[in-house]
């Protein structure tokens, strides 16, 4: 029997944003020159906000893409140790103070989480990372999942296997989705998204 998948993501209206001078050399360093995503390097990426982050227990950080979780649901997700599942990067708030409470986190498994017929989805030309926006309900491809129980979407929310999703789905988690996916054999999209 298939295992089920649930998508952890944020609901906050206010996504971080990243402090200026930190971004200019990041444009330089560790973001594509195509679409500003974080290369994936294997590397964890730290990153400098404007101003402390929003509290929310999953959040982005506008124009980087990349995602932050409160340390609290990362012990939640994963209490044999979120640094064996994901990459790691540290947060540093306007005086460039570390806000340890939260971290960036990167994960080298990735998956499309899918939509309908209104779904499109580009390809960078620099880094050739696949942005997909997903329309209607959301779904993953058995053939993408493997034996991976944790992944990063292409959007950055974190992709998890049932057994890992449980261990918070009705906890009080600030501004926290989770959202069930169907596991499907074929796309619905009918677009031709490269694997």
């Amino acid at each position: 029997m298939m295992m089920n998948y649930y998508q952890l993501s944020s609901k906050s209206p206010n996504p971080e944003t990243p402090d200026k001078t930190w971004f200019e050399e990041a444009k330089r360093t560790i973001l594509c020159k195509g679409c500003s995503s974080a290369r994936v390097t294997g590397q964890p990426v730290d990153v400098v906000l404007q101003t402390k982050p929003d509290r929310s227990a999953l959040n982005f950080v506008h124009g980087v893409h990349v995602n932050i979780a409160a340390v609290s649901l990362l012990e939640a997700l994963f209490p044999e140790g979120a640094e064996n599942v994901l990459g790691l990067g540290r947060v540093y708030g306007p005086d460039r103070t570390m806000a340890a409470e939260f971290r960036t986190i990167m994960k080298q498994d990735r998956i499309i989480v899918r939509g309908n017929e209104r779904s499109t989805f580009r390809v960078c030309p620099e880094c050739h990372r696949i942005w997909y926006s997903a329309i209607g309900k959301r779904y993953i491809l058995k053939q993408d999942i493997g034996a991976a129980a944790v992944f990063e979407s292409q959007s950055g929310n974190l992709v998890v296997a049932e057994p890992i999703a449980q261990r918070v789905i009705g906890g009080k988690w600030r501004n926290l989705v989770v959202q069930k996916l169907e596991v499907r054999d074929e796309p619905v999209d009918g677009l031709n998204v490269p694997g």
